[in-house]
C-alpha cells in the first residue's frame, strides 16, 4: 500500500504514509497476511486533526492493472468514503488528471510528483525517496490543490 494522507494549509504541511495494519487471509488454501489500510487508525487521525474538507482521489483502472489491483483501488477508495460519512466530513472528488494538471504533472514521469513537492516544501523531510514517498508527495499535491480551489471560490 503506498498511499499517502496530508493536511495543508499555507503556513504547514504534514504528510502520513498511509496507516496499514497486518490481516491474516487464505490464499489457495494457505495461511498468509497482508498489508490493509487501518481503518481505525485513519478515522482516528482525521478526528484529531478535524480537517475543514477533505480531497480524495478518485482512482480508476490503470492500463495494465490486473483485475485483483483494480478491485483493491475500488475498496479503499470505498472505505475513505465509508470513514469520511461516517465522521461527518464533506469531501470532494478529483480525478489525477485534475489535480496534475494543475501541478504541471500532466504526463509526467515517476518521480516527478516527489521532485515538485521538495520544490514546493524545501523544509520538508517528508520527500526524501523517489518512490517510497509518492505518495506522500501526491497527498501534498492533492491537499494543496484542494486549498486553492477552496480559496478560488471563495474569492
Amino acid at each position: 500500500m503506498k498511499g499517502g494522507i496530508a493536511y495543508y494549509s499555507p503556513d504547514k504541511l504534514t504528510t502520513y504514509r498511509t496507516p496499514t495494519i497486518e490481516v491474516p487471509f487464505v490464499k489457495k488454501g494457505k495461511k498468509t497476511t497482508r498489508n490493509d489500510m487501518d481503518l481505525e487508525s485513519i478515522a482516528r487521525q482525521l478526528v484529531e486533526y478535524g480537517p475543514d474538507h477533505i480531497f480524495l482521489e478518485k482512482v480508476s483502472a490503470m492500463p495494465g492493472q490486473g483485475v485483483t489491483g483494480m478491485f483493491r483501488f475500488g475498496q479503499n477508495l470505498g472505505q475513505w468514503q465509508g470513514i469520511l460519512a461516517g465522521l461527518g466530513y464533506d469531501y470532494t472528488m478529483v480525478t489525477p488528471q485534475v489535480w496534475k494538471k494543475q501541478a504541471g504533472l500532466i504526463k509526467a514521469a515517476k518521480g516527478d510528483s516527489v521532485e515538485l513537492a521538495r520544490t514546493l516544501w524545501p523544509d520538508s523531510t517528508d520527500f526524501k525517496y523517489k518512490t517510497a514517498d509518492e505518495g506522500r508527495a501526491e497527498a501534498a499535491l492533492i491537499a494543496r490543490y484542494g486549498w486553492l480551489q477552496l480559496n478560488e471560490e471563495a474569492a
